[in-house]
């Protein structure tokens, strides 16, 4: 789907509820420092209005509120990487999966799931200078990027599509039958 994008220069994408806990400030905090990308922020919330003050006069961060699911998979395909901030446990990184759909590779927190998610299609970052650290890497080595969101790509194709999760259940329905046969 077309979107006006903010910005022509490269990007990095987040997209979430706009909560404290989901640290998109602790991003707008790395943004101050980061100036060689833009950030594309998708979502709306309670956290907005405190956000949007935050960003105030940096022009490389863009509020985009809600997008469509097409427009989101074209937001993901331009990005360098989307970025997963958390500062809760998150138990399952949905965009994870919807980056790497995209190709896509992903920067996410140290918190709950996501760094086993990531494993294979992303980086982990553990404070704002190592933040920056990778998205600096991305950014400017494409082949690292590339790898990356091809790796992810194959992650979800292996362990998150409807076809795998189906074949792995009923798998497991099999596996649960013989051994109560056994007993």
């Amino acid at each position: 789907a077309p979107v006006d994008l903010p910005t022509q220069r490269p990007y990095f994408l987040f997209v979430g509820r706009l909560e404290k806990i989901k640290g998109v400030q602790t991003l707008i905090d790395v943004f101050q420092r980061y100036n060689a990308a833009d950030l594309i922020i998708v979502g709306t919330g309670t956290y907005e209005a405190a956000l949007r003050e935050q960003a105030a006069g940096l022009a490389h961060i863009h509020f985009m509120g809600f997008c469509s699911q097409a427009e989101l998979r074209t937001l993901y395909a331009g990005a360098v990487a989307a970025l997963v901030s958390s500062l809760c446990y998150e138990t399952f990184g949905w965009i994870t999966l919807e980056a790497f759909a995209a190709h896509t590779p992903v920067i996410v927190s140290p918190m709950g799931a996501l760094p086993e998610i990531a494993s294979s299609g992303g980086l982990v970052f553990t404070d704002a200078d190592n933040l920056i650290t990778h998205m600096e890497t991305l950014r400017t080595q494409p082949a690292v990027r590339t790898a990356l969101g091809i790796e992810g790509n194959r992650l979800l194709d292996t362990h998150y599509t409807e076809a795998q999760h189906l074949t792995n259940y009923f798998d497991l329905i099999h596996q649960l039958q013989e051994k109560r046969a056994w007993s």
